[in-house]
């Protein structure tokens, strides 16, 4: 019996439904904090956030930041900024750095 490779194609379309539980949370999350539930918010973020999803870890840090959902925490804002940021998260580089500004590190 002779096998067939497993296409490139076939892998991706495997690893992206297998992330499909983490986005789900992370879209839960992003429209909890638009109905202004953001307890809820953090609730779905916090689980993707700790396994590494960049954006969780993003919205956490706004969390942080902005003291909603969460008691405002510069330092938390910075870590979870600092842990997208090294993923390559743009907007999470971008708010470390106003972070840092702000708080006069910079």
């Amino acid at each position: 019996m002779r096998k067939l490779p497993i296409s490139p194609i076939a892998i991706a379309a495997f690893l992206a439904l297998a992330a499909q539980p983490a986005f789900a949370d992370v879209k839960a999350g992003v429209d909890a904090w638009s109905n202004g539930d953001f307890g809820g918010a953090v609730k779905e973020w916090r689980d993707p956030a700790k396994k590494g999803d960049p954006d969780a870890q993003f919205n956490m840090g706004q969390a942080y930041k902005l003291g909603r959902g969460v008691k405002q925490d510069f330092n938390m804002a910075a870590d979870w900024y600092q842990r997208a940021a090294k993923q390559g998260h743009l907007q999470a580089a971008d708010s470390l750095g106003h972070l840092y500004h702000y708080q006069g590190k910079v």
